[in-house]
């Protein structure tokens, strides 16, 4: 099996025992089914931002890139620092999707 995309964050389903899902691109992959065998992940040398989908040099936050870090309600203040949010009074980032 061979794949190629975008690294993510793995999905948790909090089940017994835990399972991992590790997504690349439009394509899922079952990590418990892979324990034990041996794998090889190479990296291209492209990052691409993970809310515009933009090629970029260099990576802010969790993948974002320079404007969307410092822009995108992904990564508003109130995201780490749940007292800090002002999506309840109409003010924010985007005060639809902070509330």
């Amino acid at each position: 099996m061979k794949l190629s995309g975008n690294l993510q964050k793995m999905q948790v389903s909090h089940l017994a025992p835990v399972e991992y899902t590790l997504r690349l691109g439009d394509d899922e992959v079952r990590v418990n089914d892979l324990l034990g065998k041996k794998i090889k992940i190479t990296f291209s040398g492209r990052i691409n931002c993970v809310v515009c989908g933009k090629q970029i040099k260099k990576a802010f936050g969790q993948g974002m890139c320079y404007p969307d870090f410092i822009n995108s309600p992904n990564n508003a203040e109130c995201i780490l620092r749940p007292e800090l949010c002002e999506g309840h009074l109409g003010m924010g980032r985007d005060p639809e999707w902070e509330t």
